[in-house]
């Protein structure tokens, strides 16, 4: 398996990240994800620095069993392993603080429903902050 394993709050959590040749791409495979995502409990996410919008995929998970699924989704279309806590220091930590964020919320709306939500960004997105809350971006779709 290529994720890797992270410990965050006394507990152990996968995360892989790929780099993508340019959004679109990147945009086909995020949506096979989201379509798999189905009782594995991923927190799958589609970003980028402003100079490579939405060219990176990231995958985070408290449980190992859908990250091996999930990395054969996501190494297509010319996607390039990265290490995200090396390249982005703080962003690993941020994507596990939303994760968890969107369970507890999910958890709360719906005892009996996996922990899974679809959010969808307008053009513009979103920005994530360290500790997993988002700023909206208004207009631009």
């Amino acid at each position: 398996m290529l994720a890797e394993r992270i410990e965050f709050l006394e507990r152990p959590w996968w995360v892989l990240t790929a780099r993508y040749p340019d959004g679109d791409k990147a945009r086909t495979v995020f949506e096979r994800l989201a379509r798999l995502n189905t009782g594995y409990e991923l927190g799958v996410y589609r970003h980028g620095p402003p100079s490579e919008p939405g060219c990176f995929i990231t995958i985070v998970s408290h449980k190992r069993n859908g990250m091996s699924v999930a990395e054969r989704v996501m190494f297509q279309l010319g996607a390039k392993r990265t290490m995200l806590a090396a390249e982005e220091p703080g962003m690993v930590e941020a994507f596990i603080a939303r994760r968890i964020r969107v369970m507890a919320a999910s958890e709360e709306s719906d005892p009996g429903e996996p922990h899974k939500r679809i959010i969808r960004r307008g053009t513009r997105g979103a920005i994530l902050h360290v500790d997993g809350t988002l700023d909206e971006r208004i207009g631009g779709g």
